[in-house]
């Protein structure tokens, strides 16, 4: 039988980087070799870094019972797979806790408290950031569930576990933009020009929409410049809810969503059918292009966003 541990480093770099995520942890326990292989891999090969997406969520899978869901364990979607996977995480409980931000395999989450974490469901490690209520536009309330009326999206620039890294954090209803750094204790507010719909870390730097045009910060203490302006588009029934996003897909492309809510009239009004328009941004002529994509690609935009 083959002495499959003794393979060459770049053999075995070679073979991981064509695995799947679930399958390359099953081949961590192998022996401490691989284990330390693939742990450097995850960090240094762009590849990796770039596979089909998990969604995230805390509440039951779907197959058990949630009043008897185990509070300690969140549970993944592996979209290439359809299948999911059920991971136990430390203290606190996950199930208090909700998925604000995700970036280079880490959660981003809240609690009830305007506690925040990184989370690194896969390792375990576990990173406090300070309270977020050193924020000016956020006070105290009586009610602990009053943040689910509030509208949280938290973005890393950068792996935590490669050193430094920012968190930037978008909060509604009051539209703002704060920061904090790894060497941080406090909160920092960002002075805007208008309220931003969405914004994402792309090559190091921040970027922004609003309006469907695309703002962009070399620096969170400098000042915003545009760079793409708002597509020419014919927009139907403007009475509808409308939305920008910014997504960055796995082949590194930029792309700006359009997207409308349109009411499903024998529904409840929480329900709607989202209309979009996908455009791929040229960071450096500051255009946008419109693309054609599949409805299997428009359902994975629609659940990510």
């Amino acid at each position: 039988m083959a002495d499959w541990s003794n393979l060459h480093q770049d053999i075995l770099n070679l073979i991981f980087s064509e695995l799947s995520l679930h399958n390359l942890l099953c081949c961590t326990v192998v022996c401490a070799a691989w284990l330390r292989i693939i742990h450097d891999l995850r960090r240094y090969y762009p590849k990796l870094r770039h596979q089909s997406p998990w969604l995230a969520f805390n509440g039951s899978d779907g197959s058990i019972d949630s009043a008897t869901d185990d509070p300690f364990a969140a549970h993944f979607l592996s979209l290439s797979e359809q299948k999911v996977y059920t991971i136990r995480l430390p203290q606190p409980l996950i199930r208090y806790r909700l998925f604000v931000g995700s970036s280079y395999g880490w959660l981003i989450t809240i609690d009830e408290w305007f506690k925040m974490q990184l989370l690194n469901p896969i390792s375990g490690a576990q990173i406090n950031i300070p309270f977020i209520l050193t924020l000016d536009h956020i006070g105290p309330f009586r009610d602990p569930w009053v943040i689910r009326k509030f509208n949280f999206k938290a973005m890393l620039s950068s792996d935590p576990s490669r050193g430094d890294y920012s968190v930037t954090l978008i909060h509604y209803p009051y539209g703002g933009f704060s920061f904090i750094r790894s060497s941080d204790d406090k909160w920092t507010t960002m002075s805007l020009p208008d309220i931003y719909d969405d914004a994402i870390f792309y090559r190091d730097q921040l970027y922004a929409t609003f309006d469907g045009r695309v703002d962009i910060w070399d620096d969170l203490n400098q000042e915003w410049k545009t760079i793409v302006p708002k597509p020419e588009f014919v927009d139907i029934d403007p009475f509808y809810f409308s939305f920008w996003s910014l997504v960055q897909t796995p082949s590194c492309d930029l792309l700006h969503v359009w997207g409308k809510i349109i009411p499903i009239e024998e529904h409840n009004d929480d329900t709607g059918i989202p209309l979009m328009i996908v455009y791929r941004l040229n960071i450096q002529n500051g255009t946008s292009l419109q693309v054609n994509v599949s409805s299997t690609f428009l359902f994975v935009l629609i659940l990510y966003i």
